[in-house]
């Protein structure tokens, strides 16, 4: 689902930005923080279907982790985090639960020499969603390889002040079963 993607998408491209990866314990830890993230609303028209109002209850935990590694002490980053999807039709009472647990981390950090940076990344993760019941419906484990140049200000040890992804490429696609999860069949489960 497009739309819970980009929360996770969303949290780690601000990691992104940071510039910071899980690494050996002798590295120079740089950052650590936690954050929790919850959003409750309701929508109607829910996926554009007419009459449909659904309770939306997304909740979010996880954690980033920044070091500082290798000769010219580039910034490498880990984040993990697990959350919580709900989807309720508010005139039946029937629902959608997924749950979501992923890690992203830096594989090399590469000072390019003109003031920028690439850096690729692998992003794993896997959900699992549940009707009522609960019955199992959906999975998608799997995992895809990312390589972005960003722009490192000046200061490519300094990954607090790098700038916004200038490209972003994947390098190798999803590995994971992919379960096809889309309005239409949330839509006909949830009426």
């Amino acid at each position: 689902m497009k739309w819970l993607r980009w929360s996770m998408i969303g949290t780690g491209v601000i990691a992104l930005l940071f510039g910071v990866n899980l690494s050996p314990a002798s590295a120079e830890q740089i950052a650590q923080f936690q954050y929790h993230d919850e959003d409750h609303e309701v929508i109607e028209n829910f996926c554009d279907a007419p009459g449909l109002t659904v309770q939306y209850d997304f909740v979010a935990d996880g954690t980033f982790v920044g070091t500082r590694r290798g000769s010219d002490g580039l910034g490498y980053l880990t984040l993990t985090e697990h959350s919580t999807t709900t989807l309720t039709n508010v005139d039946t009472g029937k629902s959608l639960h997924d749950e979501f647990n992923a890690a992203q981390r830096y594989l090399t950090v590469t000072d390019n020499g003109d003031g920028t940076l690439t850096i690729v990344f692998v992003y794993t993760g896997g959900e699992r969603w549940y009707g009522s019941g609960p019955q199992f419906l959906f999975t998608n484990p799997g995992q895809v390889w990312v390589e972005i140049v960003i722009p490192d200000n000046g200061t490519p040890g300094d990954p607090s002040d790098d700038g916004d992804p200038i490209s972003a490429t994947v390098v190798k696609g999803s590995t994971g079963r992919n379960d096809p999860i889309d309005c239409p069949q949330i839509v006909s489960y949830l009426s």
